[in-house]
């Protein structure tokens, strides 16, 4: 379905602007007199077409000078669902029931754009309780506005919200079960424990200014200051000014040996691992960049030392886009977990969700800003969940 309003100077020219762009098939909700510019009167027809065809959305959408605000359109994969939504109004205007069958991409598609333009034409009212709003709309109408502030793909919030009302009557929809049901599908990208043990040598890598090397240097300070555990530091980054003597100043500050990357580097692939299986090894790489060669080479590097773990350090000040990106060009380093740093320099934390879904990896991690041996944390869902919707409100 789409709906459309046409201003124009009388009624008649409205409805001609209405069956020029949507057609004979155009249902006319409702016709309103408004004042233009000067204060001249002008006569707004609001139209809907139920079933357009292809060409007949193309041509609507394109040509749209619909005074509702314009609204991001969501696209997700989702199974076939029957989708209603019915929202009461003043008696001065129509009540709109848009209801679409959602049976692929495209019907989805459709249905989210509908039931943004509704929600942005309620929110421009001064409350939703005062149009009459149900709290089942107004709570998906918070959330969607929060998750697209906090940079969550319009993919995963399409889906999370299709199988919400999948699940639930609309009648029980409200914020906190929006928080709920959020937290428990953030704690699936969750790994709850992040264990290392002698022997096993742990690659970090990640694009430039990530915090990579910090995170090097906070998880050696942890395993050091708090588990006791025997480590030796390395890097592998050849590119940046001064990555040696950053690592090393870490070896110093912590009394811990950095080690010589030559002979892990001159050994074949098929040798077994040999030496310091009383330690743990951490290895800082140089920055991940969208170039094959360089990829590839830091490949036949990572195949030489046979990593155990390999941490892909993600700033939570890159965009989300960036990060599908990203990640789609590293799947052939193997990476097995995530890291995200620079947590306390932003609340749009939509990019863990993005990377978890475009990797399948868990996050293991998560940093502050990359300055110091500050600690690490394990992730926590509900934090999570915090920082994307914000703070909970009482709904009673």
């Amino acid at each position: 379905m789409i709906i459309r309003s046409f201003i124009a100077d009388s009624v008649s020219a409205a409805l001609k602007d209405v069956r020029a762009e949507m057609g004979g098939d155009a249902v006319v909700l409702k016709t309103r007199k408004v004042t233009g510019g000067g204060g001249i009167p002008e006569f707004e027809v609001t139209a809907c077409l139920d079933k357009p065809t292809a060409a007949q959305a193309e041509k609507v959408l394109r040509n749209d000078n619909s005074r509702l605000p314009q609204s991001v359109t969501a696209v997700a994969e989702a199974p076939a669902a029957e989708v209603s939504f019915e929202t009461p109004v003043e008696e001065s205007q129509a009540s709109v029931s848009i209801n679409a069958t959602v049976a692929d991409t495209s019907a989805l598609e459709e249905r989210l754009t509908e039931m943004d333009a509704k929600i942005d034409q309620i929110l421009l009212k001064d409350n939703l309780a005062t149009a009459g709003v149900s709290l089942r709309l107004g709570a998906i109408a918070s959330a969607v506005t929060a998750m697209r502030s906090a940079d969550v793909p319009e993919q995963f919030i399409a889906t999370f919200f299709n199988t919400l009302r999948e699940n639930h009557v609309d009648t029980d929809i409200t914020e906190d079960l929006v928080r709920n049901e959020l937290t428990n599908k953030i704690s699936d990208y969750i790994e709850s424990e992040s264990a290392f043990a002698a022997g096993d040598r742990v690659v970090v890598m990640g694009p430039a200014g990530s915090g990579k090397t910090s995170t090097v240097g906070k998880l050696a300070s942890s395993l050091v200051m708090q588990r006791k555990a025997a480590i030796k530091l390395m890097t592998l980054d050849s590119y940046k000014v001064g990555a040696l003597d950053e690592i090393e100043s870490y070896g110093d500050m912590l009394g811990i040996t950095v080690a010589d990357p030559t002979i892990l580097l001159a050994q074949e692939p098929s040798t077994e691992n040999n030496g310091d299986n009383d330690k743990v090894l951490l290895v800082d790489t140089g920055a991940l960049v969208l170039d094959d060669e360089r990829i590839a080479g830091m490949k036949e590097q990572l195949d030489r030392i046979k990593p155990t773990h390999r941490l892909v350090v993600i700033s939570t000040m890159i965009r989300s886009t960036d990060i599908e990106r990203i990640c789609k060009r590293i799947e052939s380093l193997e990476p097995t977990a995530l890291v995200f740093s620079m947590t306390d320099l932003t609340d749009c934390w939509g990019a863990m969700i993005t990377a978890a879904e475009a990797t399948g990896l868990k996050i293991v991690l998560t940093a502050d800003s990359s300055s110091g041996t500050g600690q690490l944390r394990t992730p926590d869902a509900s934090e999570i969940t915090t920082r994307i919707l914000g703070e909970e409100v009482n709904n009673g």
